[in-house]
């Protein structure tokens, strides 16, 4: 019987000392039905004329070569041409495990779901590939996938969106935010909410992510780290039009911890236009703090962390500077 065929999205930007490692870990996937879409993201680089000459080498692969717009741009780009049954997204300065497309292709035949997930482990440059033997899955439904959002210990493996295969309806009217990066915490709850199926998730660890000093997220913390806080907003926002009340509590909860965080994040890290920058940050909480007391099923102490914020947000970055200085 003729597997699924599956499309495998790769947006590439500036990363010539890595690509060639992560297609050629896709290249040998041991699920061989794949086509692989190379999003040469306008990269100054060699990357383009690497992905031409992968092309001629194996005929699954495609290459778009399009003027830089970012990761959100360069993943949308290999959606609108994907023919695939499944997608998945591996980022360029990855690799994945032989058998990772073959591992989470099964995962969601056998269990008839439309997502699987596997774990995913850092690495720096030396590639070791540490792989459980045993294969422990768990069938969840989307609202149970949805909730580990905001479970401290279960979030990053959730919300990261290239450590999944997914069927590609899906994204028929999901695409990723432009401009913005955190661009995975503006998609993944829209993805598991409007899954109509159960999903599959595998503590096998098939996917390595680079930590790479120079990407967005790798670098000290700036101003366009603040993009989270719009995406929270509007996950919030999503689930409140939804009339999905627990998980709309939570996500007005989470934002208001993230706005706290960013807020001393900024006053630590930010020395141009810090006071207004700050001001910004704090008007966030000032906006949702009717919202908060209104809303019955958040916790009194919640409650009070909010409105200590906005009554002394002074005292509170002394608070949390001290605590900062200790844990060094």
């Amino acid at each position: 019987m003729k597997k699924d065929l599956i499309s495998i999205i790769i947006p590439i930007y500036n990363v010539e000392k890595y690509l060639r490692d992560c297609l050629e870990s896709v290249i040998n996937q041991t699920y061989e039905n794949i086509e692989m879409i190379l999003v040469d993201d306008g990269s100054p680089d060699n990357c383009g004329k690497i992905c031409d000459e992968y092309s001629k080498k194996d005929s699954r692969i495609k290459v778009i070569h399009k003027p830089n717009g970012g990761l959100s741009s360069a993943r949308n780009a290999g959606l609108d041409i994907a023919n695939g049954e499944y997608v998945s997204f591996i980022d360029s300065d990855d690799v994945i495990d032989k058998r990772f497309i073959e591992v989470l292709y099964e995962m969601c035949d056998e269990n008839n779901c439309d997502i699987s997930q596997c774990n995913f482990i850092r690495f720096s440059d030396e590639i070791k590939f540490e792989t459980n033997e045993k294969n422990s899955i768990e069938i969840l439904s989307n609202t149970a996938m949805q909730n580990r959002l905001f479970v401290y210990t279960k979030s990053a493996q959730t919300v990261v969106v290239c450590n999944k295969l997914y069927k590609k309806y899906l994204f028929q009217d999901i695409r990723f935010p432009i401009g913005k990066i955190h661009e995975d915490e503006g998609t993944t709850y829209k993805v598991l909410y409007f899954c109509k199926s159960n999903v599959a998730v595998s503590d096998l660890c098939l996917y390595y992510y680079r930590e790479n000093a120079n990407s967005i997220t790798g670098k000290k913390f700036n101003i366009k780290r603040l993009d989270v806080l719009d995406l929270y907003e509007e996950r919030k926002n999503f689930y409140k039009e939804k009339e999905e009340n627990e998980l709309y509590q939570k996500s007005l909860i989470n934002y208001a911890e993230i706005i706290r965080e960013y807020y001393l994040k900024v006053s630590l890290n930010i020395e141009e236009n810090k006071t207004e920058v700050l001001k910004k940050v704090f008007n966030k909480n000032k906006e949702i703090l009717g919202e908060f007391l209104r809303c019955n099923g958040i916790s009194l102490i919640s409650k009070f962390k909010v409105i200590f914020f906005f009554l002394f947000p002074k005292s509170y970055l002394l608070k949390n500077k001290f605590k900062c200085l200790k844990e060094k």
